[in-house]
C-alpha cells in the first residue's frame, strides 16, 4: 500500500524524534566514561583541545614531562620551499616530481646548505653476525632479461614469478659469475 508524502514526513519526524532521543540517553553513559578518563589520567582542558606544548605532557602515573617524537628534518626537497623527511607518505609535489622524471637522488637536499644535490646514495651498513657472516643487503643472484635482479633472499619478486611460470627455470635466472 503507498503512503503519501504526508505520512512519510510524519514517519521521518517521529523518527527523529526517536533518535534525539537515543542520542541524548547514551551521550549521559558517554559523558561519564569521559569524565572518568579526565579524572584518571588527569588530563588537562590544554591537553584535550590541542593546546598541548610540543615539549611534552605529563604522564599519568608521574606527573613528569615525557618527550614526544619530533618532527625529522627535511631529506627531500622540491627548491620551491616543499620539503619532505622521507617518512610517511609520499607528498604530491614529490610523486609528481618523479613522474616528471626526477630522480630520488635528484631531490636530495644538502645538510650544509640546505639545497638539493645531486648525489649518490649512501651505501647501506653491512654488519656482522654471529660467526663473521655478512648481514645486509646481499648481492643479486638473478637477473631476468629486462635487468631487474633478486638475491634470492625474501619474498620473490613478480618479474621471477612469472619467469618461472613462461617456462623458464631457476637456473636460467641465475647470475653467470665471471
Amino acid at each position: 500500500m503507498a503512503k503519501s508524502l504526508e505520512q512519510l514526513q510524519a514517519q521521518i519526524a517521529k523518527l527523529e524524534a526517536q533518535a534525539q532521543a537515543v542520542r541524548e540517553k547514551e551521550a549521559v553513559g558517554v559523558i561519564a566514561r569521559i569524565k572518568e578518563a579526565i579524572k584518571h589520567y588527569r588530563l588537562t582542558p590544554a591537553q584535550l583541545f590541542d593546546d598541548v606544548p610540543s615539549t611534552g605532557r605529563a604522564t599519568p602515573a608521574t606527573g613528569k614531562a615525557y618527550r614526544t617524537r619530533s618532527n625529522a628534518s627535511a631529506k627531500f626537497g622540491d627548491g620551491q620551499g616543499r620539503t619532505w623527511s622521507g617518512l610517511g607518505k609520499r607528498p604530491d609535489w614529490f610523486k609528481a616530481a618523479l613522474a616528471a622524471g626526477k630522480t630520488p637522488d635528484e631531490l636530495l637536499i644538502s645538510k650544509s646548505s640546505g639545497v638539493a644535490v645531486n648525489s649518490k646514495p649512501k651505501r647501506a651498513s653491512v654488519k656482522r653476525a654471529a660467526g663473521g657472516r655478512k648481514k645486509g643487503p646481499g648481492l643479486p643472484k638473478y637477473q631476468s632479461a629486462e635487468g631487474q635482479t633478486w638475491t634470492g633472499v625474501g619474498k620473490r619478486p613478480g618479474w621471477f614469478v612469472a619467469a618461472l611460470e613462461a617456462g623458464k627455470t631457476e637456473d636460467d635466472l641465475l647470475i653467470k659469475q665471471s
